[in-house]
């Protein structure tokens, strides 16, 4: 997030860390002709904590002594359709019962290859409809990727599985001789829909939490679009889980207000 941050998990033993896992995936299932020459891969990663304050400064005033919305949690869930070739109109269940902050959608062709995914991807995208409203109708692709270009600074040509990292757009010139800049593409097959960009900076992670897409277990979340090849649309949602157990209530998010 770009202002305060929501969703810190507290840990209340100083003698036992925190353990994250992760998988990453194998290459043959990443691209549909792995690359002769892969990198090695090498994870680490760092904590970002802060400790509990003094109950007041030096001139007695109080100190807030929890993060916002203290015991709130952000979640990350994956889902996944299996859809045919053409016009598809289908109820997507993913993260369905929290308040939404980003929706992502990544479509992968039944061969298994995202290398085509522009082209498989509907344009225009007849609609995705949330309960009685469409959010998004007859949006073209064009356009949408211009908009995650704007919102995430991905302005370069797309990737997808068959192209290394290090052949996207390189503009050369500024940096002279000494090498090239690249310029981050775009992933093909792959769209995203936000909730979090209403406050000043109108980026994704600038937000005030005022926005995000209430959602309930029986909403009506609807994708149509017509497919150019069949395959399987994978859902990703960043949802919040308010502390209290109650869903619905993003104005405790915001301080009540």
């Amino acid at each position: 997030m770009r202002r305060d941050p929501i969703g810190a998990v507290a840990s209340v033993n100083n003698t036992a860390a925190l353990t994250l896992k992760m998988t990453y995936n194998s290459s043959t299932n990443l691209f549909s002709t792995p690359p002769t020459t892969l990198p090695s891969v090498r994870i680490r990663g760092t904590q970002h904590f802060y400790w509990e304050p003094k109950r007041a400064d030096k001139a007695g005033r109080p100190i807030q002594g929890e993060p916002p919305a203290s015991g709130t949690t952000q979640y990350w869930t994956q889902g996944s359709l299996v859809l045919s070739g053409g016009t598809n109109n289908t109820q997507v269940n993913t993260g369905l019962g929290y308040p939404w902050r980003s929706y992502l959608f990544m479509l992968v062709r039944s061969s298994g290859t995202r290398a085509n995914g522009e082209l498989d991807w509907p344009d225009p995208m007849l609609g995705l409809k949330f309960e009685a409203n469409m959010l998004y109708s007859q949006y073209q692709r064009t356009l949408w990727n211009r908009q995650m270009g704007q919102d995430y600074g991905y302005v370069g040509q797309n990737i997808n599985q068959t192209t290394p990292a290090d052949t996207r757009i390189a503009d050369v010139a500024a940096v002279g001789t000494a090498g090239t800049a690249v310029i981050p593409g775009l992933e093909t097959g792959v769209k995203v829909a936000n909730w979090n960009k209403d406050f000043a900076f109108g980026k994704p992670g600038s937000e005030t939490r005022r926005t995000y897409l209430v959602t309930s277990p029986g909403s009506n979340w609807v994708f149509n679009g017509s497919l150019a090849n069949a395959g399987t649309l994978y859902s990703v949602v960043n949802y919040v889980a308010p502390s209290g157990g109650n869903k619905g209530d993003t104005a405790s998010l915001t301080g009540g207000q």
